[in-house]
């Protein structure tokens, strides 16, 4: 016996699917014609028929095959193609096809007998033929052979052979020639498949299987327990792997990790699993192929090709299960729920300073592969990189498409994400996926216009405020100006103060044109570069219609062009203004200087009065300035009261985008529910969860003097759905409502109106929700039971059929069973885990030996420490037999498990 692939050859991650075929035929028997003008005599032309015999097994990719003559073992020919295999990789096992004449059977039968590679072909030859009632007479001779008439019943001779040589049983074409149900009727072809329990039967029709269920013999779910096989009983060379039945290939795969008569007996005894006819099944899941840990400490040199379904670490206590779960962990970055600091510090305790982890990626785009690498030394960031060593621009979630990354659940985790509802929020609408994502986008975007909406108005409301201070200001200088008009010292400087008020308007016209200036050439400029990308952008068309991106590319050119020539204008018309601004700024002031001799003499005049003139010009040149100031605050009002308007209708649109994620939650809870099979139950109640809500509301109104009993009061009064948009709606309208409604004491309602005056405040609470509330019920004891009232084990185990409903994502868990039930293990992980693992790869390091047993799973590392580091002492599945013992000797239950398993399934 040996391992199809060595324990250590780079390759070997456990189990896998390839193609077996149990019924061949060799040269060595008359039904086989043999080629044209062949001559059994020359050893040469055998030989070289044995080569081609194994090259039209390899073409069909047949990895293991058994040689089935009729009544014994063509040894010559048998050892020959057996020589051939060994060359090439293909495992070939001695078998025989019985052909019996029956007693009381019409036609005789025919039955598939398989042994271990090593027998004693001789010894079993001999043993055959003693089974003869003419054990005188040869049962065959030379490549013609005779039937076997033993006196012994059916059950008796299988029996006996069972019980001097480990082989599979099997019984052929049940339909055809020398088949089960041509030759018995079918009471008693049913009642031979309950007494002899063969290993597998050959193909049966769908009339054939209701004929036999119709007897009543068989129980009703008998077809989908025992292994059914596509083989493919050439009779030639060109039948080997080429024959087919109703246009499809009659082939069969097995998962396996070692080739034996036990290996085999294992996968046909759990076809569900194990065995496949037709099509070898392909796996376009997301995967971890291979974790390499470079370390310097415990976990140093490690190199682990995973298997893409159920992976399982195996050892005693310390030897770095969860060492290398929480490396895996670490070097994915991924949400670390419970002891965070802890967790972090024991894998950089575990791998040491500067050590570096990989792992190899195989990403699925539908049945497209694309290989990454993630990688990180301890201490530094994580990066990921493609195939050819270049780094990406994904995150972890963006790689794995968001809702998909990879859940990783360490010891004692699992408990306290059970009570944790955001989390379990969390796992629902990832459940839900695109449907729910959408429009949670949609509502967190509206939740941030109505904070930059907030912020907008809050800065306007602060400028607008301003408005108040220059109206008063203006009444002031303008009743200062009229002190000045009554003492006739207006109406002497006139001339003055209206050049004065005139040059104020000269200045502010100078700021607004080297403002607008500004703008003009930075939309220019902006706007060049916009039409130069979409240019270049189009003229980069692929498709065979790009000319039609080509003429749209024309179409921008002869726009950036008009840009171009307007810039051109308009730059022109600029430099004209700033040149004719600049010489009437000039002719101004020289105009100006005209006037002021004349306005000299009579300030001087004033001035000896004790009239201050100085002061009329001061307050003339900032009534100048007030005005246009004021004149824009006016515009402000305007753009408020509209933002106030767009406000309302923004907060109900996400009032409607609140309810709606809500109702796809219940939508889609109808048909999450029946993917969960009856053993959880998830209801999701609107607004509901109001923990955190409650936490936020403490926060908006900390320092208000507002009581927590208040606060609960806001939050949770019966029969309201309270939510910040109706909060505000009651603090907006009257002290008496809030009072109404909310049951507050005086006291803390006028607390609340007043802190709550404050803008900022109350925009804050417009933004804050509470959650829904996700209600899970799991079945106990045919009864559903909520998750609040269930033990520490079952809310673990309700978590984890929630998890498990995760398809397409790979799922790791540390240790799982210290936080379930043991019977939930027993009685659902492993069914759980069967029908998962073909969609989606999992990591379980585990002490329970009923999870890699009665799980199936396909590899299984076997930890233990050397030299104080942790090393693969064994890896594969439970059809190796040094791994059955490393389950037994190690792990808790296993021999128990193993003994369920042979109840449940036989064959191991």
């Amino acid at each position: 016996m040996k391992e199809l692939i060595t324990m250590n050859d780079k390759n070997y991650n456990g189990a896998n699917w390839m193609k077996v075929d149990l019924h061949l035929h060799s040269p060595g028997t008359e039904s086989f014609t043999l080629p044209s003008g062949f001559d059994l005599s020359s050893d040469d032309k055998c030989e070289k028929l044995a080569e081609e015999y194994i090259k039209r097994m390899e073409k069909a990719q047949i990895r293991i095959g058994a040689i089935t003559d009729y009544n014994g073992v063509r040894k010559e020919w048998f050892e020959l193609i057996k020589n051939r295999a060994n060359g090439k990789g293909i495992v070939i096992f001695p078998g025989v096809e019985f052909s019996l004449k029956l007693t009381g059977g019409k036609y005789g039968l025919h039955w598939l007998l398989i042994f271990e590679q090593d027998v004693d072909i001789k010894g079993l030859n001999t043993f055959l033929h003693s089974l003869d009632k003419n054990p005188q007479k040869s049962l065959f001779d030379g490549r013609k052979h005779r039937d076997i008439e033993s006196e012994l019943e059916l059950e008796k001779l299988i029996s006996k052979i069972r019980e001097k040589y480990k082989c599979l049983v099997i019984f052929p074409h049940p339909e055809d020639d020398k088949g089960l149900l041509h030759t018995f009727n079918p009471s008693q072809s049913a009642k031979y498949l309950m007494s002899v329990k063969p290993d597998a039967i050959e193909y049966i029709s769908e009339e054939g299987k209701n004929k036999l269920l119709s007897t009543n013999e068989l129980p009703s779910n008998y077809f989908k327990k025992i292994a059914i096989l596509e083989n493919s009983d050439p009779k030639c060379l060109e039948d080997i792997g080429t024959k087919k039945r109703n246009g499809k290939s009659r082939t069969t795969y097995y998962k396996l990790s070692y080739f034996s008569i036990s290996a085999l007996k294992i996968a046909l005894h759990d076809p569900e699993v194990r065995v496949k006819s037709y099509e070898c099944p392909s796996f376009y899941h997301n995967r971890i192929s291979k974790i390499v840990i470079n370390g310097s400490t415990f976990l140093k040199d490690m190199d682990i090709l995973f298997n893409p379904e159920l992976n399982t670490f195996i050892g005693g206590r310390g030897v770095g299960k969860s060492a290398i779960i929480e490396t895996m962990r670490y070097v994915m970055d991924l949400p670390i729920y419970a002891d965070k600091s802890l967790r972090m510090d024991f894998v950089e305790n575990v791998v040491g300073s500067g050590g570096e982890i990989s792992l190899l990626i195989e990403r699925y785009y539908g049945r497209e592969k694309k290989k990454f690498e993630i990688k990180r030394t301890i201490g530094k960031d994580t990066e990921i990189v493609d195939e050819n060593g270049m780094k990406t621009g994904f995150s972890i979630e963006s790689l794995f498409e968001e809702a998909k990354y990879p859940i990783i659940i360490g010891q004692k985790e699992l408990y306290y994400l059970s009570i944790t509802p955001a989390f379990q929020l969390q796992l629902i609408d990832e459940l839900i996926g695109e449907k729910i994502r959408h429009i949670q986008e949609e509502f967190r975007k509206f939740i941030e216009e109505l904070r930059e909406n907030g912020r907008r108005l809050l800065s306007l409301k602060e400028r607008a405020r301003k408005r108040e201070d220059y109206d008063q200001k203006l009444k002031e200088i303008e009743a200062k100006i009229g002190v000045y008009k009554d003492l006739k010292v207006e109406e002497k400087l006139r001339r003055w103060t209206t050049i004065v008020d005139d040059e104020e308007k000269i200045k502010n016209a100078i700021e607004k044109l080297n403002g607008i200036n500004k703008k003009m050439f930075f939309f220019f400029d902006e706007s060049a570069s916009e039409l130069n990308y979409l240019e270049n952008n189009l003229k980069r068309g692929r498709s065979e219609n790009k000319f039609i991106l080509e003429k749209m590319a024309n179409e921008v050119s002869q726009l950036k062009r008009a840009f171009e020539q307007s810039k051109k204008h308009v730059s022109e018309a600029i430099d004209h203004t700033r040149k004719s601004t600049e010489g009437l700024s000039v002719e101004w002031s020289e105009k100006k200087k005209e006037v002021e001799i004349d306005i000299q003499k009579i300030k001087r005049e004033l001035a000896e009065k004790g009239l201050k003139p100085d002061e009329l010009e001061r307050l003339t040149k900032e009534k100048a300035k007030l005005i246009p100031l004021i004149e824009e605050l006016t515009k402000i009002e305007k753009i408020i009261e509209n933002l106030e308007n767009d406000r309302e209708k923004l907060k109900d649109e996400i009032g409607k985008k609140r309810h709606k994620i809500f109702n796809i939650r219940k939508e889609q809870l109808d048909e999450i529910n029946d993917a969960l099979k009856g053993r959880l139950k998830i209801e999701v109640k609107y607004e509901e969860d109001r923990d955190n809500f409650m936490e936020d509301i403490k926060n908006l109104l900390k320092g208000s003097k507002v009581s927590s009993d208040a606060v609960g009061v806001l939050v949770n009064t019966p029969n309201k759905v309270t939510d910040g948009l109706l909060l505000s709606q009651y603090i907006k309208g009257n002290e008496q409502k809030l009072l109404e409604e909310f049951n507050l004491t005086p006291a803390m309602s006028d607390r609340i109106l007043e802190w709550l005056k404050d803008s900022e405040r109350l925009y804050e609470l417009e933004t804050l929700f509470p959650e829904d509330k996700i209600e899970i019920f799991l079945k106990v004891n045919e009864e559903y039971k909520v998750i609040d009232k269930l033990s520490i084990g079952q809310k673990a185990t309700a978590l984890l059929l929630l998890l498990f409903a995760q398809e397409d994502r790979i799922i790791v868990l540390d240790q799982p069973e210290e936080d379930l039930d043991n019977r939930f293990i027993y009685e659902d992980v492993v069914k759980i885990l069967r029908e998962m693992k073909e969609k989606r790869q999992l990591f379980i390091a585990t002490h329970n030996a009923n999870i890699p047993v009665l799980g199936d799973s396909e590899l299984i590392l076997v930890l233990d420490t050397k030299n104080e580091r942790c090393v693969i002492s064994n890896k594969g599945s439970i059809d190796k037999e040094d791994i059955k013992e490393d389950i037994k000797n190690i792990m808790e239950g296993g021999e128990e498990a193993f003994r369920i398993r042979v109840e449940k399934y036989g064959g191991v």
